[in-house]
């Protein structure tokens, strides 16, 4: 309910008239106002305070109208990262008026990416023609947040490709599906870290499918991986790796 009156703007007029608080008259909160969708506040109190947070804001939660309002009433206070928030939050219909009205695609497929959000993603690299609206983080963050769709549409569609992170911090978070998929697809592999990373977490099943890869096999290593699990409280994935260690050493 409570949501509701914030975001209504009809609602709200009525409701800061006859409240105890602050009135509408008396608001100066312009980035909330934005961030709210009040286009009539926006438009009838001209000392709100703006700053750049206003059309980010907007833009992230999907207020279309409110970042076309600042665009053409308050210039100054348009936002570079205006698209990124927009792009991140899965509004593509704000991405869309952004890259009409040229605003910056810097790093925007990222954030789309890194949040799962396919189509928007597919929608940039259909339309933007700027190399910087997309980088190694795309695929990396993809696999991080585990976003398997993504991670292999931008391995079929994009040239930027995924650095040793995509598998390190996807082993860091259990994707187990994702770690299996870049093992097969990718030769970027992954470093040291995706095992102790999986194995402090307690991600059992990541752990040894990692121990099957030939860059794991070393004692050293298992020791060091059953060293942090244990010291996290993560004894399944210790006595596993204690029995793998003891069967190495045979």
């Amino acid at each position: 309910m409570a949501r509701s009156v914030l975001t209504n703007d009809d609602l709200w007029r009525v409701t800061t008239i006859f409240s105890r608080g602050k009135a509408a008259a008396q608001w100066r909160d312009g980035n909330l106002a934005a961030a709210l969708g009040h286009v009539y506040l926006l438009e009838h109190l001209p000392a709100l305070l703006l700053t750049p947070a206003a059309m980010e804001a907007a833009a992230a939660n999907g207020h279309l109208a409110v970042v076309q309002w600042i665009h053409s009433n308050r210039p100054e206070t348009r936002s570079p990262c205006a698209m990124l928030c927009a792009a991140e939050n899965n509004h593509l219909h704000i991405v869309s008026w952004l890259h009409a009205h040229a605003y910056p695609d810097a790093l925007a497929m990222d954030a789309a990416a890194a949040a799962g959000h396919l189509e928007v993603v597919q929608w940039l690299h259909a339309v933007v023609r700027s190399p910087r609206s997309c980088s190694v983080r795309a695929m990396d963050q993809a696999a991080e947040k585990g976003h398997l769709d993504v991670l292999q549409w931008l391995h079929l569609y994009r040239r930027e490709g995924c650095t040793t992170d995509a598998m390190d911090y996807a082993a860091c978070a259990g994707h187990l599906g994702i770690v299996q998929w870049l093992a097969a697809h990718r030769r970027e592999g992954c470093t040291k870290k995706a095992l102790l990373y999986a194995a402090f977490n307690g991600h059992l099943a990541v752990v040894q499918f990692l121990c099957g890869l030939p860059a794991f096999q070393t004692t050293d290593d298992i020791q060091r991986a059953m060293h942090l699990s244990g010291k996290n409280g993560q004894r399944h994935v210790a006595d596993w790796l204690r029995t793998t260690l003891s069967i190495t050493r045979m």
